[in-house]
This record gives structure tokens, sequence and C-alpha cells, in this order.
């Protein structure tokens, strides 16, 4: 029986605490990937990766019980790729955001590599790893930025650190996201 509101709540006439839920449709992974398959299918192709790897993605409730945005597994003697995405960081993301996320991963893939070498040279654990995976993280992060700001050079930087800071937090921008584009929003 639901509460006296209607909804479908186990509580039986009393307060029902879902009042102050957003009740705005939920998003699907249809509607994800709507969002995200034009910037996906774009940056594919703009950094060459197009026919040379297959790269899939998939959404996942969080990364790691984390505020990850987004997470991508290599499989480099297949040339395969698989990136996880964050439901809520999609769903409460600007298409700007996700442009830069989206070519973020993809760098991980063309920059693979120089990881593929260095870990010969390289044990991945201890002091050497570490600084071997930030400097990777490091690499990826540069090339996102110089390519993000060559495309859309009036893009405001502002914002995406705030955005980062707000999901780490928990927290995110609250504005919904305009429909998917590969310009800039």
């Amino acid at each position: 029986m639901g509460c006296k509101d209607g909804c479908n709540c186990e509580l039986d006439g009393g307060e029902c605490e879902s009042k102050d839920v957003d009740a705005s449709p939920p998003i699907s992974d249809d509607d994800r990937t709507a969002r995200l398959l034009p910037l996906f299918n774009y940056w594919i192709k703009q950094l060459g990766l197009k026919g040379a790897w297959d790269i899939t993605f998939y959404f996942v409730p969080d990364i790691d019980e984390q505020k990850i945005f987004a997470q991508v597994n290599k499989q480099p003697p297949y040339r395969k790729a698989t990136i996880k995405f964050s439901r809520w960081a999609i769903d409460n993301a600007l298409t700007r955001e996700l442009e830069r996320v989206v070519i973020h991963e993809l760098m991980h893939i063309v920059v693979d590599p120089l990881n593929a070498v260095a870990r010969t040279y390289f044990d991945e654990s201890g002091e050497v790893g570490n600084s071997l995976s930030d400097a990777i993280e490091t690499v990826a992060d540069h090339v996102t930025e110089v390519l993000y700001y060559t495309c859309y050079p009036s893009a405001d930087s502002s914002y995406h650190d705030t955005f980062l800071t707000e999901l780490r937090k928990g927290g995110g921008d609250t504005e919904k996201p305009p429909a998917a584009t590969s310009g800039e929003n």
C-alpha cells in the first residue's frame, strides 16, 4: 500500500520522504548513449583510432564507489578498449564537459604505446610504477586540454575546474545537459 500521495513508498499514511525527490523522468542508458555517441564517434575519428581499435562504452552507477567520471580498460594486444562512464556524471554534465572526458579517455588509448614501452623497462609497482602512472595521466590531461582549446578557443576553463571539484565532492552542475552535439555548449 503506498503513502497518501500515491507513490510506491512503504509508508501507510505517514509523511512521505520522497516528496523532495525530483519528479523528472529517469534518464535511460539509451538517452545517455544518444548524448555520448556523436562525441565518441567524432573524436575516435579525429584521434586516428577509427578502424585501428575496437572501442566500446557502457554505463555504471559509480566507478569504484568514487566520483570518477569515466575509466578506460585497454587490451593493447587485441587493440580493444572499453570505457565505463558514471551514470551520475553523464546525467549531470554539460555536453562540453562530456566532450572533454571523451577526449581524455581516448587519449589514454593514444598514449598507451608509451605506457607499454615503459612497462617493459620498469616495474609497475612501487615508486617507479606510481611515477609512470602519474606521468601518463599528465600527458593525457595535457593533450586533452590542447585539443579541446584548439577546437574551442573561447571555452572557459573555470567551468571544467569547478565541475570536477564538485564531482569529487559528490555535487556537480545542476543545469540539465543540452542535447549532444560536437559543437560548443
